[in-house]
């Protein structure tokens, strides 16, 4: 562990005592009695040589409802498709779903074969949120009977007609609704395809030199 060395912010022992103490300001209070021009600070960024700061719109992501705020879900038949997913859950850059390419290269296939205990069929629906935000969430397997996976597919059928909120339980997701009617929910404009697009890119695996693949097959790792 590194210990910080503070000895260069110490003031030298001589200029503390030659120190006029009626002119002394406490270092916080210089601090706080300087109120800072935030936008300025935003203009300024000539510290911090990165290039011009793109805002990327449209994006979206792929996630299931947050605890905190209530959703809807389409109900639109034609924004949703069941397809096969490998979840990864431990790896903290690579988490989430990925889509299991369909027909793969035969060394491909043989890969997926052997992570039949990750890969799920779910069914991506198309979610939104009171402030108009967008997100697609693979609804929890149909063939599961987890107490978690059966309670998340009904709070995903009953956001098809009213505004839910899910929140974690003892064992289960509670269904909450508003006290309070809500407006209806704002869609988006594009083609379902065109969300799946934004949601999975990046998120496909479709051959061997996959982020996801490399992480599961491990560098030499063999079946013993």
């Amino acid at each position: 562990m590194k210990i910080k060395d503070n000895s260069g912010d110490l003031p030298d022992k001589e200029e503390e005592e030659n120190r006029d103490p009626t002119n002394s300001v406490p270092e916080h209070e210089e601090v706080l009695s300087d109120e800072i021009d935030w936008e300025a600070a935003a203009r300024d960024m000539s510290f911090a040589e990165e290039g011009e700061i793109i805002e990327e719109s449209g994006v979206v992501v792929l996630r299931k409802p947050g605890k905190e705020r209530f959703f809807r879900v389409h109900n639109d038949p034609g924004f949703s498709i069941t397809v096969q997913t490998l979840e990864i859950k431990d790896d903290q850059d690579l988490r989430g779903d990925y889509l299991v390419f369909p027909n793969p290269e035969p060394a491909l296939k043989k890969f997926f074969e052997e992570q039949t205990n990750l890969i799920k069929r779910k069914k991506i629906v198309c979610c939104a949120d009171g402030r108009g935000q967008h997100w697609l969430w693979p609804v929890a397997p149909a063939n599961s009977d987890n107490r978690w996976h059966r309670s998340a597919r009904r709070a995903s059928d009953l956001a098809k007609e009213s505004w839910v909120r899910m929140v974690p339980g003892d064992g289960e997701y509670r269904v909450h609704k508003p006290a309070d009617n809500m407006p209806d929910p704002v869609w988006p404009d594009e083609p379902f395809e065109e969300l799946l697009d934004s949601a999975f890119e990046g998120r496909v695996i479709d051959s061997m030199d996959h982020p996801v693949v490399e992480y599961l097959c491990g560098a030499g790792q063999v079946e013993i």
